[in-house]
């Protein structure tokens, strides 16, 4: 018997480190607390009367989003191995709107810090930098130019720095659409 399993690029011995990246980034606290205090409600409210409820999960965040400007500034160092295009909630949203859906967006507010990302020995920033990158090894995975300049990006434009810590923007959205 053969199973089928969803590819990711976080399978295999990258699992850890994405576990690491879950525990550290509050994403999975993020997207419970949507899911528990919005969609509940929401799938009850959409779903009732009907015998099945059909879910779609895409995107990276919203367009000011660290994830987005990450990902559209090195979109051709990054969409290269299982994950071949990006797109973040205000693409899903524009083609929302061009095919006329009715829609609600709700954000997700999430930070974290990336303080280690910045400090080459850290193990814990190669991992956040990893899953942040979807590359197993960051630092092997990208010349040092390439590193640099992603480095610099994540500092100065998808983050915040306060007591002496990077935070990242890891804002998320949930857009729930009226079928």
């Amino acid at each position: 018997e053969t199973t089928l399993k969803p590819n990711t690029c976080y399978e295999g011995d990258t699992v850890h480190i994405f576990q690491f990246y879950l525990e550290h980034s509050g994403d999975h606290k993020a997207i419970m607390q949507c899911v528990n205090n919005l969609l509940a409600r929401e799938f009850k409210r959409i779903g009732e009367g009907k015998s099945s409820l059909g879910v779609l999960g895409v995107g990276s965040g919203g367009a000011n989003s660290g994830w987005d400007i990450l990902w559209k500034t090195y979109s051709k160092e990054l969409c290269v191995g299982v994950i071949k295009e990006d797109r973040a909630s205000a693409e899903v949203i524009a083609c929302l709107e061009s095919l006329g859906l009715k829609y609600d967006e709700h954000s997700a507010p999430n930070t974290f810090d990336i303080t280690e990302c910045f400090n080459p020995g850290s193990y814990h920033g190669e991992c956040l930098l990893s899953v942040m990158t979807g590359n197993n090894k960051f630092h092997e995975s990208f010349t040092p130019e390439i590193r640099a300049g992603m480095l610099d990006l994540l500092r100065r434009k998808c983050s915040t720095e306060k007591d002496g810590k990077v935070l990242f923007n890891g804002d998320l959205s949930c857009i729930v659409v009226h079928a």
